[in-house]
């Protein structure tokens, strides 16, 4: 290894490249890559930016340059946010973070921020370079992917997971209220008739429509979702009595006695609905989602009996 290369922060020269020539490169490297880059100085006023940060931000670099980053601010961070951003490129000469900023058109996107001081020899900042992308794209994604972890893709209701999360919630609140609270668990008898007669488009199209009627029914307070297959459950938060989760449930019979159109005919389906009550039938989800459960079969049984529908 010769001297030059292996000499701490010495730059080796390109052979046969001259001054002019090397600064003709660094200024199309500098154009050229996709991140943006904006470059302040220590008064925090810009003195240059790249290609990239036009296409992203909309802003010329005559409408940048002798601004401030205020430029792009977009509001959503207190002041707390960006003294603390401050802080570490103070302590440690670099900062990276997912910043929200503002376009010239008013749009807010995510970007990713690296911030880093730049030094003189003899060690004082001189400017400060910020090298920035969208990441709009994969927010999206990243948000389409917890959509997908927390609600039902078919109906748009939550899925048994948050339905668990916000039932633990409801019951804990309810628990420091000292109120009751009711679950309701709904099932179709004849999803399977459905598809098998009219196909699994129009078996979709009912459970739309029924998780449809079902928030139709209820109270916006009141939350639906969709376990599995064509069982629903609705949480009820605050009840007086048994009786008020009795009138709901026959609210919600009724609407779903209405005739669906499905395969182009008016058809009657018939559903089932099981009730638990917190405290009386037990104080964790899983516990009264079983007695709902078992008390919604005891209807199925009953109608199969000929002994009717009961409270």
């Amino acid at each position: 290894m010769d001297k030059a290369a292996g000499d701490a922060g010495q730059t080796r020269e390109w052979p046969g490249c001259r001054q002019d020539e090397r600064t003709r490169l660094y200024h199309l490297a500098f154009q050229c890559v996709s991140e943006g880059i904006m470059i302040t100085d220590v008064k925090s006023r810009i003195v240059s930016v790249n290609s990239s940060f036009t296409e992203v931000t909309g802003y010329s670099p005559e409408e940048a340059i002798g601004a401030t980053p205020r430029l792009l601010h977009s509001g959503r961070h207190d002041a707390s946010f960006y003294i603390n951003m401050w802080a570490a490129i103070h302590a440690t000469g670099s900062w990276r973070g997912e910043v929200w900023n503002r376009k010239k058109n008013g749009e807010i996107y995510p970007e990713w921020l690296s911030i880093s001081s730049i030094r003189d020899e003899s060690g004082r900042i001189e400017y400060y370079i910020g090298i920035f992308y969208d990441i709009t794209k994969q927010k999206s994604s990243e948000e389409h992917l917890i959509y997908l972890a927390h609600f039902d893709a078919l109906t748009g209701l939550p899925n048994r997971a948050l339905f668990l999360e916000e039932f633990k919630e409801t019951l804990q609140m309810a628990k420091r209220k000292s109120c009751q609270s009711a679950l309701l668990f709904i099932d179709l008898d004849d999803l399977k008739h459905v598809n098998d007669t009219y196909g699994h488009s129009e078996g979709d199209k009912l459970l739309r429509e029924t998780a449809a009627r079902v928030k139709e029914t209820v109270r916006k307070s009141d939350s639906v979702a969709r376990l599995a297959g064509d069982e629903f459950t609705v949480i009820l938060p605050f009840i007086q009595a048994r009786e008020d989760a009795c009138r709901v449930k026959q609210a919600i019979l009724n609407r779903l006695d209405e005739p669906f159109l499905l395969g182009g005919e008016r058809v009657t389906i018939a559903a089932s609905i099981g009730i638990s009550i917190y405290p009386d039938h037990g104080s964790d989800p899983e516990r009264l989602l079983r007695h709902a459960d078992a008390d919604m079969y005891d209807m199925k049984k009953r109608k199969k009996g000929g002994a009717g529908q009961d409270g």
